[in-house]
């Protein structure tokens, strides 16, 4: 009788074990699932941040190009602005000697209306 109570016992026992292994088995499969879910988020996270930041680096591309692309126009600009400048001024000094040498044939019909005058 003796050894058929310690066998109940036994059982007892190692059914209450097997019962606290599956409560703690089921705690770690939860903590599992809770971690797993958390690297996915983080992961998804990760993932739409990358594509922020290659959104951004096509914006700056494009944003760079317009620069450069605006500078240049700003040079052919001032290229252009600096060949009027040079046409006028070269213009400008066409007539002004026009009118050095306008003047000195004046002066010299002058002077010669003179000599004859004074014949």
């Amino acid at each position: 009788g003796n050894a058929i109570y310690l066998f109940k016992n036994k059982q007892k026992y190692d059914q209450s074990s097997i019962g606290l292994l599956q409560i703690e088995n089921n705690k770690l499969q939860n903590k599992i699932q809770e971690l797993t879910e958390k690297l996915n988020d983080k992961m998804n996270e990760n993932r739409n941040l990358n594509d922020v930041i290659s959104e951004n680096e096509k914006k700056i591309k494009t944003l760079h190009n317009e620069i450069v692309e605006n500078e240049k126009k700003q040079i052919d600009k001032e290229k252009k602005q600096m060949e009027k400048l040079k046409l006028e001024l070269m213009t400008k000094s066409h007539f002004k000697q026009l009118r050095n040498d306008r003047s000195e044939l004046q002066q010299i019909k002058n002077t010669l209306n003179n000599l004859m005058n004074q014949q």
